[in-house]
């Protein structure tokens, strides 16, 4: 009997292995400590930010509670974990597609999950977000264009939700107008984020390329706690050996046999860029790349 129990409970760690060994959570690096950043953008505050501030191409203004950064190597490295977070949040399975109208609030409950809108939406009067006892749930709600946040609107969290397991995510600006208390992060993939006078945000303010604008009188300060959103893998993934044929061109995450390799907005790129002959690799400045380029060398030559 013994010895079956024994079997039994190592058949279970096998079982769980994977999970408890795989199982990561959202990871936000050195942006950890950061109340604004904007990889290109100007801040502007009148009113209050407590934590640290940020802009890789942008002139920052007023007063902070904590440390700023202009244009050096923390705003570069931030630059890299702000695309590795947008990428990590819009990989994880979205509950309600497009279920939800695009305008939140009218004293609603919500329920924990990822929530996608397929244009602009808005947050009106008060929200409440219900975590159902789970100290992890988390709500994530993905605008595909800009957000606007009316006067007066409140986010409520209750039954266990934390600030620090909320984002606000759109494809365009973010506006935030006079009185609203928002819980959460503000996330702009290219566009401003705008707070109005006497806001109150417990979250970061985040934006690849944009301005950032506290108004006068409003608070923003840093969500308490550190997130438990999951993520099964984050950095390195590795196929089953019976379906890994990827060999070198793992590595790259654009590639061609033969051509140019492009770009004319604001991209994010993780993972090598490459092309074997018939074109060059441009267009990248402006935008967020950690990897490296090859064109037409030994290496192109075996990812071909």
């Amino acid at each position: 009997m013994q010895k079956k129990l024994k079997n039994i409970t190592a058949f279970l760690l096998l079982l769980l292995l994977p999970t408890l060994v795989f199982t990561q959570t959202i990871n936000l690096g050195i942006l950890s400590s950061f109340e604004a950043y904007t990889g290109a953008g100007a801040i502007t505050n009148t009113g209050t930010i407590t934590g640290d501030v940020g802009s890789n191409d942008g002139i920052i203004s007023g007063s902070y509670n904590g440390t700023t950064y202009n244009a050096n190597t923390i705003t570069t490295q931030c630059r890299i974990d702000l695309l590795r977070l947008y990428i990590h949040l819009n990989d994880i399975f979205v509950t309600f597609p497009g279920t939800h109208a695009a305008a939140f609030g009218g004293g609603e409950t919500i329920t924990p999950g990822v929530y996608s809108i397929s244009g602009a939406g808005s947050l009106g009067t008060t929200i409440t977000l219900d975590g159902g006892g789970d100290p992890d749930a988390f709500f994530i709600i993905k605008y595909q264009g800009a957000m606007t946040v009316g006067a007066g609107a409140e986010v409520i969290l209750s039954n266990g939700t934390q600030s620090c397991n909320v984002f606000w995510i759109a494809e365009g600006a973010i506006s935030v107008a006079a009185g609203a208390t928002v819980k959460g992060t503000l996330f702009a993939r290219v566009g401003a984020i705008d707070l109005g006078t006497n806001c109150n945000v417990e979250g970061r303010m985040l934006t690849v390329a944009g301005a950032i604008t506290n108004g006068l009188g409003s608070v923003a300060i840093t969500p308490p706690g550190i997130s438990t959103i999951p993520l099964n893998c984050s950095d390195i993934c590795n196929p089953a050996s019976a379906v890994d044929v990827l060999g070198s061109i793992r590595n790259f995450a654009l590639f061609t046999s033969f051509g140019a390799v492009g770009n004319t907005g604001t991209a994010g790129i993780d993972g090598d860029i490459g092309t074997d002959g018939g074109g060059s690799i441009s267009g990248y400045g402006n935008s967020v790349h950690f990897g490296s380029e090859y064109t037409a060398d030994a290496t192109t030559a075996q990812a071909k």
